[in-house]
């Protein structure tokens, strides 16, 4: 069960990875011929903005690193080291919270 969970959580971070690597090809040849484009950053938020484990913070590392190799990054620089902070944040907020709040619902919600 937690095997498959975890299989599937990269699956998905994979997935939305890949998608943001093609858009972020597209928006460097756009860049490339018409200045900058502001839309990079928000796409950088919708992708990462629900990372709250230590395993999405290192797939999103390693993922900055890849597409910095490739060239890819360019003016969205700000935006990714943006979305690590958020990530650390969500983090720590989980790490304080989770266990609090899980044990509220569990205790005042019908089974």
């Amino acid at each position: 069960m937690i095997v498959s969970r975890v299989l599937s959580r990269v699956s998905c971070l994979v997935s939305c990875l890949n998608a943001l690597e093609t858009e972020l090809y597209k928006k460097s040849l756009y860049v490339g011929r018409f200045g900058s484009f502001g839309a990079m950053r928000r796409i950088v938020e919708a992708v990462t903005a629900y990372f709250n484990t230590p395993f999405d913070l290192r797939v999103l590392k390693d993922w900055v690193l890849y597409i910095t190799a490739r060239g890819h990054l360019g003016s969205a620089t700000t935006a990714w080291q943006q979305a690590e902070e958020r990530t650390l944040t969500n983090i720590y907020w989980m790490q304080a919270n989770f266990d609090v709040i899980s044990g509220w619902l569990q205790n005042n919600t019908a089974t």
